[in-house]
């Protein structure tokens, strides 16, 4: 579990708006000079608001503005994440190039047919991710009860 410290900034029925600082974990990332988070940072976005949803038994009447919170999201989210954004596409690519050349179809084909295998594979990912987006798998839930 990847777990984050941050300040209530709203309070709804299913959820909290937690504000995180993203500084406090680039302290300890190996991957400072190639961390997106860090980009951002530059460019003058010095925190983020994250939605993060009750956990059975929790509710909102516990939580106030200004609180202070731990959220959690589960490790194999970003490896999910990860497959559905890279993997599929590369396979439809690869899957489609495959495909054209069992065909004997010529460069500007196979070509073609690898352009619309990467796209047809984006457009799987994109719709799953859309389907589980409003999972407890994606979101991340609060940790602590204060």
């Amino acid at each position: 579990m990847l777990n984050a410290r941050g300040r209530v900034v709203a309070v709804e029925a299913d959820g909290l708006w937690v504000e995180t600082d993203p500084r406090s974990a680039c302290a300890q990332c190996s991957a400072k000079h190639g961390c997106g988070e860090r980009l951002l940072r530059q460019n003058g976005r010095e925190v983020s608001c994250i939605k993060a949803f009750f956990s059975d038994g929790q509710n909102s009447t516990a939580w106030q503005l200004g609180d202070d919170v731990d959220i959690v999201i589960a490790e194999g989210a970003f490896l999910l994440a990860a497959v559905l954004a890279y993997g599929l596409p590369l396979l439809g690519l690869v899957l489609a190039t495959s495909m054209a050349h069992s065909f004997h179809l010529g460069e500007f084909d196979t070509a073609l047919a690898a352009l619309l295998g990467l796209l047809v594979g984006g457009a799987i990912a994109n719709l799953y991710s859309r389907i589980k987006s409003n999972t407890r798998l994606f979101n991340p839930s609060i940790l602590s009860t204060h």
